[in-house]
């Protein structure tokens, strides 16, 4: 039970600064966990690592700028925290099976 509470303050951490640079130390510091144990145990309860998680948050922000705004790929990039465009692009795809651009047209 302690050690779900320590999961759920690293991933309520996650939910509250997904646009910073985010390392395993800082992660698991907040979480009172070493970064071994943090990511062990992370990937049993919650079926993901503490990374795949963060890109799965910034996945779902920028789906929503893309259904409810305007705002330029380049944007919404940044304003999601990823570092560049083609990342965006690349993990979007991944997860989407479609560019960010063709994604919103399709919602438009």
């Amino acid at each position: 039970m302690e050690i779900y509470k320590r999961l759920c303050i690293a991933k309520d951490f996650l939910h509250s600064t997904f646009m910073e640079k985010h390392d395993l130390d800082t992660l698991s510091s907040n979480a009172c966990l070493s970064v071994p144990q943090l990511v062990r145990q992370f990937k049993s309860v919650f079926k993901t690592t503490p990374y795949q998680y963060l890109i799965q948050i910034r996945l779902d922000r920028a789906v929503e700028l893309l259904k409810n705004s305007n705002k330029p790929v380049h944007e919404i990039t940044w304003q999601c925290g990823f570092e560049n465009v083609s990342a965006f692009c690349r993990a979007f795809k991944s997860a989407y099976g479609t560019q960010p651009l063709i994604f919103r047209k399709a919602y438009a």
